[in-house]
Formats: C-alpha cells, structure tokens, sequence
C-alpha cells in the first residue's frame, strides 16, 4: 500500500471515531432527560467548555492538514466544491485556535455558522458522487466534483469525511457549558459549581485551572503554552475528552501503519477509487480498423495525465522515451487470459532496454468479473505503472481503442509506431516491441 492510501485509510479511521462520538453525543442528549447516567455524562462534558473549544479545534485542524495532505502531497486536484469547504474548514481551524487560547467561548455562534455552510456543501458534494445526475453545471467539466478521489470502508468518500468534521465540531460547541438559567440535576450541580467557579476565579487572577501546568519561575506561560493549556487541561470534573481524542489519533495513526505494513488487504484495494480524473492532450487517434494501413502510424501521440490508482500522479507524455501502452478492462476475458502472459513475458526479461510499459485500467464496470481491476492487476503481480481512465473512457478514446487489450506503441519522437487489438502471444509480443527501437528512430 502506498503511503497515500496510508494516509487516507489514516484519517478514513479518524472520521469512524468523529461519527461514533456524533452517535454517542446524540444519544447522550436524547436520552438526559430520562436517565440520569445519560445527564451527568453530558454535565460532565458540558462542564468544561474550554475542553470543547480545544477539541474542536484539534477536529478542525486535523481536517485541514488532510485536506492539505492529499492536495499538496498527494497531487488529488481540488474541485470547485472543494475549494468551497476548505474556505469553511481553515478559517474555522483559525478561529478555534484563538478561542481556546483565550478559552473565550464567545466564538460559539460563529463558527457553527461556519461549519454549518461548510457542512451543509460537504453533503451536497457527496449526494453528487453519489447521484452524478444531481450536477446543476456548478463545477468544472476537467475537473468534475462527480469523481470520487478517495472510497474508504464501502462508504467513506473525502466530502463525507469534511462534513463529519463538520458536524463534530458544530456537535461539541453547542455541548460546551450549560445555558444559561438551565437547572442542573442532583448528583452533577458539583461538576457545574466546580468548573464555574475554577473559571471564574481564573480570570480573577486568583488561581490556576486544575490541570494547567505552572509555568517555571511563575512567569505567565506563552501562546504556545496557553494554547496546549487549553487543550489538555482537565477543569472541574470534566472529562479528558481531548486526552482522549489525541490517544485516538495515535491509535488510527498505528493501525493505518499496519495494514500499510502488511501491503494492504483485498478490502483495502476495492476500497480505491477505480477511476481518476484525465486530461488529454493532442489530437486523438482514428480507430484501428481490420486490414489494412494503420492510419494513426507516424502521427503524434495524445498525452496523457491523470494518476494511478492510489492517487499518485501519473503523465504519459512526449518525453523523449520510447513507450508501450496496453489498455486492459477488468472484466473482458481475453484481457483476463494475456494479463498472466504478459507478466511471465516481463518477468523474464523481454521489454526492450529503454522501453516504459504502461497498462491504462479502462472501461470500469463494478460487478462484473475481476472488479477491482486493482486488486485483479496486484494480485496478478503486474510491475509497471498503472494509469486509471476516467469514467468516460477519455485515454481508450483519445488512442482509438477497438478492441481489448489494445496496444500502442509510440517512439521517442511521440510518434505511433504500431498498434494491435487482442491476445498477444510472447513471440508476437517480441515480433510487435522490435518495431520500438530504443533511440526512437
């Protein structure tokens, strides 16, 4: 497994863990008024607002640095809606920052109208990954927000993952402290007297949060130490939410280390986007017909540039190299018969020195034989990179694909040189690479 998919399985656990503590919340709420178990548990998180800001700016900030991860690592393009939620996201990772370093609760009404707008995109984006007819033509056609970049665990998309962020993050500011007025049943008015009064002497001046570390020499501790204050101190009886969501952090983070460790599963695998957004470049090929000349030899080979499967960027390019590009679909049989010749054919040494060999995964139908073609590509140990077509088929298109598997061999001037529809035996596959010499001429 890549260290993307690493990644993204990383924070796929951590939005598991976000929608089981929305579930608990909720439940908690609900069930207050009739189980008094239920109401000294949200008392308890209710009295330590400082906790809730703290957290919630943990949940907000982890969300832009994955955000930012698959963007600028990654090379996953933002689409317009994306770049709507993250003019939500990281402003709102700002402004709990400052709130919980001053432990100014204040903030609350504006940032769940932050997230609310960020939240309320977020499900949008992921009903269009979901349901593509949806798409009132807000986004860009090269860049469409119908793709899904990221599937994890069967339902788990990237919009899914920022709007349970969302919801967390709206879910703990409207848990922080009780209202005002609001009485507090037997058994927890301690928890609600102790924390206000630890912060009401607080910001007299007259004594220290329990759980705020003395700073040495009784100097006043810094933004820094302010800010780390806030997040791990523990006042009153309030529970240690946020110690708590940092050992689920470490947790997620060991967990996604060893699945990555072990090369990842077949789950993990389907768990892959199957197709990836493409742009092509250049004039696309005319269709190869049966007999005859070749009417795309000698002219200019379309470029390609999408990724692979993980994410991992990918470029088919007019570079200079010489290339072999075969398009393969998951579920054709003969695909499913030359994919283990072709591999023996590599193995044992048989692409001409200089030659790049690409397979391009095209024509994607879930359900039908060998789906994934991830995984059916893995399992069958192919060695080269992989470009994923996008749904349209615009890669099998652009080199007028009539048959499956399709190759094409193009030169290091970017030339075509030959193409060939169907099964390939080693002998023809060696007859067809010695068109491709190595100095592209």
């Amino acid at each position: 497994m890549s260290t993307t998919s690493a990644v993204t399985l990383f924070f796929a656990l951590l939005a598991v863990a976000a929608q089981l503590a929305l579930a608990t919340l909720a439940t908690a709420a609900l069930a207050a008024r009739h189980w008094r178990r239920a109401e000294r548990f949200r008392a308890a998180v209710a009295a330590a607002p400082s906790q809730a800001l703290g957290l919630a700016f943990l949940v907000s900030l982890v969300a832009t640095l994955g955000s930012l991860f698959l963007s600028e690592v990654a090379g996953l393009v933002p689409c317009t809606l994306c770049w709507y939620q993250r003019a939500a996201m990281y402003p709102l990772a700002l402004l709990l920052g400052l709130a919980a370093w001053r432990r100014d609760l204040a903030v609350r009404p504006y940032a769940v109208a932050l997230a609310a707008t960020g939240g309320t995109i977020s499900v949008y984006h992921h009903l269009l990954e979901r349901f593509p007819a949806l798409d009132a033509g807000a986004c860009d056609p090269d860049n469409p927000c119908t793709l899904t970049w990221v599937w994890q665990f069967h339902y788990l998309s990237v919009p899914l993952m920022a709007g349970t962020a969302f919801a967390l993050v709206i879910a703990l500011l409207l848990s922080a402290g009780p209202a005002e007025g609001r009485a507090v049943p037997e058994g927890v008015r301690g928890v609600g007297r102790r924390a206000s009064r630890s912060r009401s002497t607080a910001a007299a001046g007259q004594v220290r949060p329990q759980g705020t570390p003395q700073p040495a020499g009784g100097r006043a501790p810094g933004a820094l130490g302010r800010l780390a204050g806030a997040v791990l101190a523990r006042p009153g009886d309030g529970l240690p939410l946020l110690r708590v969501a940092l050992v689920v952090i470490v947790v997620a983070a060991l967990a996604a280390g060893a699945i990555s460790g072990r090369g990842g599963t077949a789950a993990a695998a389907s768990d892959l986007p199957q197709a990836r957004p493409l742009k092509v470049s250049g004039e696309p090929l005319p269709s190869l017909g049966e007999g005859g000349a070749d009417p795309a030899v000698g002219r200019p080979a379309p470029e390609l540039r999408g990724a692979s499967f993980d994410g991992a960027p990918l470029a088919i390019t007019r570079d200079g190299t010489p290339k072999a590009l075969v398009f393969l679909a998951h579920w054709c049989p003969h695909c499913r018969a030359e994919l283990p010749v072709l591999v023996r054919w590599l193995d044992n040494g048989r692409l001409p020195a200089g030659v790049r060999l690409y397979a391009v995964s095209t024509a994607v139908r879930p359900g039908l034989p060998a789906y994934p073609p991830s995984g059916w590509l893995r399992q069958a140990g192919w060695p080269t990179p992989v470009l994923a077509d996008d749904p349209a088929g615009s890669a099998a298109s652009a080199f007028g694909l009539s048959g499956y598997p399709f190759f094409v061999l193009v030169d290091g001037r970017g030339q075509v040189v030959a193409r060939a529809s169907g099964e390939q035996s080693p002998r023809q596959l060696d007859r067809l690479l010695e068109r491709l010499a190595p100095d592209g001429r």
